[in-house]
């Protein structure tokens, strides 16, 4: 990865996303739920310092959701730091945390999607 940002708020919610720069130029994303039960992670990238500062600030995570197999790795590396529950390839309509759960969409982009 050639660039790290800070977890962005979407829309004012406790959704936050975090974006980075793969060589070659390509956006790719995760996302950092913050609920009442523990925070989720969602597919998550490679992090800094910054960025683990930034999530602990929040009350580290309970669980990790792994939606792509080039992030497993680290995913589970996340998840053994906080002592979090991993989910790797949620099932279609497998509730995650309370209100959201997983849909599974035909036709993704990228060829390791679960």
């Amino acid at each position: 990865m050639d660039g790290v940002a800070l977890f962005a708020p979407v829309h004012g919610t406790d959704l936050y996303c975090l974006t980075q720069v793969e060589t070659g130029g390509d956006l790719v994303n995760a996302y950092f739920l913050a609920g009442d039960s523990g925070n989720v992670l969602i597919d998550p990238l490679p992090l800094d310092d910054t960025a683990y500062e930034w999530i602990e600030r929040r009350g580290g995570v309970t669980q990790v959701v792994v939606l792509s197999g080039d992030r497993e790795s680290q995913s589970h590396a996340i998840a053994a730091r906080y002592g979090a529950r991993t989910v790797t390839r949620p099932a279609h309509r497998e509730t995650l945390v309370r209100g959201v759960f997983a849909i599974a969409l035909p036709d993704q982009r990228r060829a390791n999607a679960f």
